[in-house]
């Protein structure tokens, strides 16, 4: 009877992840939905309403079960999912942790029958989904980056053409390169919107959270309040970004090896214990069913995790 409770709240984890994954929004058609045989776009819309629809009814009670969960960090990791280009709510997001955490948990136990690998693999489970956003807000930082110089420049040959600065971030929003043309399109509709420029680049300054970004901003601000030479600012900022990135993606190449050295060598036990578990099964299972196992598989997570922490600390240089 526990098991069979289990799979059923394994399956609502399950059932949560999907239904958070939908579409925040009603999804526009796409030329490719449009053309294919047998697809009106009437229908198209109509399937995304349905969807968003469906979501939206159930946004109130999701909400209501995430929110002690949240513990008053909901606004905090609503900005983390921005910045990671997540189209989710935060509540969302915390019920996808979890049903992770529901799912690897039952996992554990009906693999290896022990209540102590359960409660890990609860753990895993739910610290999953933050290493994804982390990673995934890390890896949109450095595309961020790589753009930020080339549409600084581009600002700048728009300003020298004589085009205006709000002009100039329209035609970055058009022809830029994402996801730095993404935020800056959504500048221009919130100006479009009535909002000032300087509480727009605000805005997006909060989203972003890059220093980088963040003197662009002060030199629009500083320009529209005193004037000054606009291009030239520009260009001086567009240098010093390259120059940096250029510097980053050095440090990141000379410490590849290390990073790679840390996933194997905290991925390795994991690795080896699972194959043992499949080819031989009697072999390890005192690992799991005694307390001194217990001891062990304890004491190995400690020794494990500030193994990767030391290495973490040290190939993560901050520039």
């Amino acid at each position: 009877m526990p098991v069979v409770l289990l799979a059923l709240l394994a399956a609502a984890g399950v059932g949560v992840v999907v239904w958070a994954l939908m579409p925040a929004a009603p999804a526009q058609v796409s030329d490719e939905a449009v053309l294919q045989p047998g697809i009106m776009p009437s229908e198209a819309t109509g399937a995304a309403r349905r969807s968003f629809q469906l979501r939206e009814a159930l946004a109130t009670p999701m909400q209501g079960l995430a929110s002690p969960l949240m513990r008053g960090r909901q606004n905090q990791l609503q900005t983390e999912l921005q910045r990671a280009d997540l189209q989710m709510r935060a509540a969302e997001f915390v019920l996808i942790q979890v049903g992770s955490a529901l799912l690897l948990g039952l996992i554990a136990v009906v693999r290896f029958g022990s209540p102590l690998v359960g409660i890990v693999g609860l753990a895993a489970g739910y610290f999953l989904p933050p290493i994804y956003l982390r990673r995934r807000k890390a890896k949109r930082r450095r595309a961020f980056d790589q753009v930020l110089g080339d549409t600084i420049s581009l600002l700048s040959n728009s300003v020298k053409a004589g085009y205006s600065i709000q002009q100039g971030m329209t035609s970055i929003a058009e022809n830029g390169r994402p996801p730095l043309a993404q935020e800056i399109g959504r500048v221009v509709r919130e100006t479009g919107l009535g909002i000032e420029l300087e509480t727009a680049l605000a805005h997006a300054n909060e989203r972003l959270a890059s220093k980088d970004f963040d003197l662009l901003v002060t030199a629009l601000m500083i320009h529209r309040a005193v004037g000054g030479n606009l291009a030239e600012v520009l260009d001086q900022i567009s240098d010093t970004i390259r120059e940096r990135v250029k510097v980053a993606a050095e440090v990141r190449v000379l410490t590849a090896q290390a990073r790679a050295s840390g996933y194997i060598i905290t991925g390795l036990p994991f690795g080896v214990g699972l194959i043992l578990s499949l080819i031989s099964p009697n072999f390890e299972r005192p690992l799991f069913t005694t307390p001194l196992g217990w001891v062990l598989i304890v004491v190995g997570l400690i020794m494990i995790s500030i193994g990767y922490a030391i290495i973490r600390k040290i190939t993560n240089i901050h520039l």
